[in-house]
């Protein structure tokens, strides 16, 4: 099976930055993500898994923004 996925700017913008500013935040407060993470002299493989995880918690946050505006905007119907 051949993947054919394209990398486009809705990838980058509407999930990687998300999950990145989440994911920096959080090495921001927490010292294990920081010590997972560096974010002071990033090497090669560090970037790597700083994008695996902003990818995966950028749909985390794209999740969550469903389900609020499924809330939401069943609030406003009733």
């Amino acid at each position: 099976m051949k993947a054919d996925k394209n990398f486009d700017f809705y990838e980058f913008a509407g999930i990687v930055m998300p999950g990145a500013i989440l994911i920096f935040g959080l090495a921001q407060a927490e010292t294990l993500i920081a010590q997972t993470v560096p974010l002071k002299d990033m090497s090669l493989g560090s970037l790597g898994v700083f994008l695996i995880l902003s990818y995966a918690a950028g749909h985390l946050v794209q999740t969550l923004g469903g389900f609020l505006e499924t809330a939401w905007w069943y609030r406003l119907s009733t």
